[in-house]
């Protein structure tokens, strides 16, 4: 297996990380494990998105989120990422830790209903990672997305070129958008882990878009 990009549970939050070591290869996920399950609403055409930007000072990072919205902007998808200055759908920042060894964290929220008898509430829970019914689906009692937040490991990053942390930042946007990891030697996607050949969402990456988005794509390119 390549380094690179893996998912990891800490008990209830989504690490979608890059680590810098060796780990044991294992066999590919159905199709099904390119979604996270769940998505953001989405009533057809565009789907606007903000982001903010708190990369500040670390003018590689700022440059590779914007441009990596930008990657995302211009393919047949309706990704419509646009930076504000205030809250945000997805909030970006950067950290450094020693201790880690991934590259970035993606995490995602959806309000969650829980029932005891006759008796039920709602909480905004980062979203269990695989456990879905379907690629749009995380369950009847949760929500669409209702916040995203992901952070660059500066400690990690900080030796890759400004052209692999496009790659990084590009991947990570794909994630808060709801897309899962897909796996190498059969598909060719931003959402592969690990060192690339290519920074930019790729034609799978639209076939997968499309199965949460649909409307804007209408070839083949499943894996």
């Amino acid at each position: 297996m390549k380094l690179g990009n893996i998912v990891q549970l800490r008990g209830r939050s989504l690490v979608l990380a890059g680590l810098m070591a060796l780990v044991v290869a294992a066999a590919p996920l159905a199709a099904s494990a390119h979604f996270l399950g769940g998505s953001w609403w989405y009533g057809g055409g565009l789907l606007p998105l903000s982001y903010q930007n708190n990369t500040g000072g670390f003018p590689a990072y700022t440059n590779a989120v914007d441009q990596a919205a930008t990657n995302w902007y211009f393919t047949p998808t309706p990704s419509d990422l646009y930076s504000v200055g205030g809250a945000a759908n997805v909030s970006l920042s950067t950290f450094s830790n020693s201790g880690a060894g991934y590259w970035a964290v993606t995490q995602i929220w959806a309000n969650q209903t829980t029932c005891v008898w006759i008796f039920c509430w709602t909480s905004n829970n980062e979203i269990p990672y695989g456990a879905y019914n379907s690629p749009t689906s995380l369950g009847s009692n949760w929500s669409n997305y209702t916040s995203s937040a992901i952070a660059f490991n500066r400690y990690t990053m900080d030796g890759l070129s400004d052209w692999m942390k496009l790659k990084v930042a590009t991947h990570e946007l794909g994630h808060a958008q709801g897309l899962g990891h897909a796996y190498s030697p059969n598909c060719t996607s931003i959402m592969q882990q690990g060192f690339l050949a290519w920074n930019t969402p790729q034609p799978h990456d639209f076939y997968d878009f499309d199965q949460l988005y649909p409307g804007s794509w209408f070839y083949g390119w499943a894996c």
